[in-house]
């Protein structure tokens, strides 16, 4: 009986396991542009202001920035969109400044 339980257990791990790795993976869907005030997609139209950027989506990545400002000034907290970046890992993202002049922690 208790080598019957040990191949269950065994058996579930590997499964566990298994489904684990597979659930790893990647997405490769379409990616959405973002619009940044002043830049080709906002004041254009065209595909790209579509949402979808087909087949250039390398070089609209590459082309894609944001001027420094202030997104909150509330209650002694401040928090200021820094830069646009973009990673082969985490993905495209942007870097916020979180400043607390206030007196609490």
């Amino acid at each position: 009986m208790k080598k019957r339980t040990n191949l269950l257990a065994l058996v579930l791990s590997i499964t566990a396991i298994t489904f684990t790795l597979l659930g790893c993976s990647s997405d490769t869907g379409p990616k959405k542009s973002i619009a940044v005030p002043g830049s080709a997609t906002e004041a254009g139209g065209g595909a790209e202001s579509s949402g979808t950027n087909g087949g250039g989506a390398d070089q609209a990545s590459a082309d894609e920035s944001i001027n420094e400002q202030v997104l909150v000034d509330q209650d002694g907290i401040k928090i200021t969109a820094t830069e646009y970046v973009t990673d082969s890992i985490w993905g495209d993202g942007i870097k916020l400044l979180v400043e607390n002049n206030s007196a609490k922690d």
